[in-house]
């Protein structure tokens, strides 16, 4: 293969690779939101839920349920959101790390041994992601640089799904409690 030809396909290869990344990091920032949504429309159902019980007795154990309903429901959805914006979080480093390589790659003249290396797979131990095992070795290096750095949003988001979890949970709570008295 020709170095041209081999600099366009590693060029290719890494537009690709952004390409995906960035439209993965957008589906799981959606799904963390998502998440949130689909858990104030729970706290929505609790709230409007009005079985026609008659004792104190049956409110009370009605009330304890809707507790548990909430907390159990608060805690998997918590997982859930904090594991899509871990992913959400992977595929930005990797948009980082693909825009950086790609400046690289751009910018400077190169022989086909140091274009190959570029594509090498390292063997790695780490199983958290699938993409560990598949992704080039330059990649992931420049994306765990990349994880690391520019996070105060991120944080800022991951935050503020958290509490707005957390408040309406125990909002909704303290409402139920209430209306039984």
């Amino acid at each position: 293969m020709k170095i041209e030809d081999m600099k366009k396909y590693v060029i290719d290869y890494y537009e690709n690779t952004r390409q995906y990344y960035g439209k993965y990091h957008d589906h799981k920032e959606i799904s963390a939101w998502s998440g949130l949504v689909a858990h104030i429309l729970f706290c929505t159902f609790i709230v409007l839920a009005n079985p026609t019980v008659q004792t104190i007795q049956s409110k009370f154990l009605m009330t304890i349920g809707f507790t548990i309903s909430v907390i159990v429901e608060s805690k998997l959805l918590l997982i859930y959101i904090r594991n899509q914006l871990d992913l959400k979080d992977m595929g930005g480093s990797y948009v980082a790390g693909s825009l950086s390589i790609l400046a690289e790659l751009i910018d400077k003249d190169y022989n086909g041994k140091e274009l190959r290396e570029y594509l090498r797979v390292k063997e790695r131990k780490e199983k958290k992601y699938q993409s560990t095992y598949v992704l080039p070795n330059e990649l992931l290096e420049r994306a765990k640089k990349y994880s690391s750095k520019g996070t105060g949003a991120q944080d800022l988001t991951r935050k503020m799904n958290t509490k707005v979890l957390i408040i309406s949970a125990i909002s909704v709570i303290f409402y139920r409690w209430i209306i039984i008295w």
